[in-house]
Formats: C-alpha cells, structure tokens, sequence
C-alpha cells in the first residue's frame, strides 16, 4: 500500500512538471512565433498589450496632434508605403501624431507607431528622412523588441502565466502588470542591440519601400547636432552612441 500511493504521488508530480514544461514552452512559442497557433496568440496579446497602454501614452505626451490635410495625407502615404513591405501580417499597424514639441518617436507592441509634431518639424519634407524613423520603430513591432523587452523585465514566471492563455487568455491582474511594465520600460527604450537591429532592418525596410536610404544617416546628423535640452533624451538614455549608429547605417549604404 505504501509503494501504490508513492507511485501515485510521483506520477501526479510528473503530469504537473510535464504540464509545466509545456506551458513555458508555449509561451516561448508566443515570443519567437515557433508555431502558427502561437503567432496568432501572441499577436493577439501584443495588441492587447500595446492597446491597453495607448491611453497612458497619448496623455503623457500631449493628446493627439491633428495635421493639415496636405501634410497627414502625406505622412499617411509614407507609413502605408512601408507597412506594405513588413513581413508580420499577423499586425494591423496604425500610426499617431503626439502633440508634443519634443522630437521624439515609438513602438509599442501590436504595432502601435507615434512620431511627435517636435520630431515632424525636425523632419520638415524629406520624405527620406521620415521613413527611416517610421521604418525604424516598424522595426521594434516587427522584432517584437518591446514584448520581449516585458517578458524579460517580469520573469519566468510570467511566461508560465502567459502560457496559461492556450486555455484562458491573459487574467486582468496580468495585464495590468505588463501594461505597467510597458510604459515604464518604454521610457528607457528596448536596449542598445534593439535599437543596432531596427536601425539595420529600418533602413533595409525603407529602401524595399521606395525610399532612399540615406535617409537614416541624414536624420542622425541632424539630432546629432540639436542642442541637448531638444533631443529625447528619455527615448536616447539606453540608445547606442549617435555616432556610432550613423557610421553603420552609412557604412552599410552600399549594399543598396
């Protein structure tokens, strides 16, 4: 009798490990895209995450900045040009003016883009220059650099939790929890590699689109040069050195 109820024991112990292997497993699933159930799901909680710190965002930068016609019209038509060439169609990728003056741009996971009016008029009309930054932050949603970024910052354990959602998708406390996350880890930016990698793939992204590639090397001379009090010093506290990020991206122009 003692040796039945010690293998039951071990047994019930070896389907609740077995469980949790696989629910960590899935919820890598969900981060790397393994499986195609997995790409479904994990887009659905990428945009239910980034959705749910839209909100926040919006107010911590001014509300929502309305162009000209002309000129949103014109914005508009250079971000379609380059969601056009994304290799995730798993994502409805939108795009928000903040009404802001600094120049600053974003992603959020689920492909949430906003660009502020400040970084606009830095912009001015080169549509070159403009693409890089829409590319670039394309890049983050495409890389999935600030889902990954949360799942890092709360641990293991949350990625056992999220896997749970193959049964019942993310609890409200979850979400709540990595919404958080979210927005502060967004003040920070994803880390200095995300940023190596979406400047490569941006720019890469913005010459499939039509676009020229200088663009990007153009831009970061001209934050390079701003006075330091107008550059986003929030967004550029974990970015690579300015210049060491113009010299790759205009070193890497002549494969275009």
């Amino acid at each position: 009798m003692v040796v039945l109820k010690t293998s039951r024991v071990q047994s019930t112990r070896l389907r609740r490990f077995l469980l949790l292997v696989s629910l960590v497993f899935l919820a890598l699933g969900i981060v790397s895209g393994s499986t195609q159930a997995s790409v479904s799901l994990g887009a659905r909680f990428e945009r239910t995450l980034g959705g749910a710190a839209v909100p926040e965002i919006v107010k911590q930068y001014g509300g929502e900045h309305f162009l000209p016609i002309q000129e949103r019209l014109w914005v508009q038509e250079i971000f379609r040009r380059l969601v056009e060439v994304t290799k995730r169609k798993d994502l409805e990728y939108t795009l928000t003016v903040l009404d802001s003056a600094e120049a600053n741009a974003f992603a959020l996971p689920g492909g949430y883009i906003f660009i502020t009016r400040g970084l606009l008029g830095v912009i001015g009309s080169d549509e070159a220059k403009l693409a890089a930054v829409l590319a670039h932050e394309i890049a983050h949603s495409e890389k999935k650099h600030g889902l990954s970024a949360v799942f890092r910052q709360m641990g293991l354990t949350v990625l056992m939790e999220v896997g749970v959602m193959a049964f019942d998708f993310a609890s409200a406390d979850l979400m709540r929890m990595a919404t958080a996350t979210l927005v502060q880890l967004l003040q920070l930016g994803w880390g200095r590699e995300a940023e190596y990698e979406a400047d490569a793939i941006g720019q890469i992204m913005a010459v499939q689109a039509g676009f020229d590639g200088v663009g990007a090397v153009s831009l970061l001379d001209d934050l390079f040069v701003l006075d330091s009090d107008d550059l986003p010093m929030k967004l550029f506290r974990t970015h690579p050195d300015t210049k060491n990020r113009r010299d790759r991206l205009e070193a890497s122009l002549v494969s275009f």
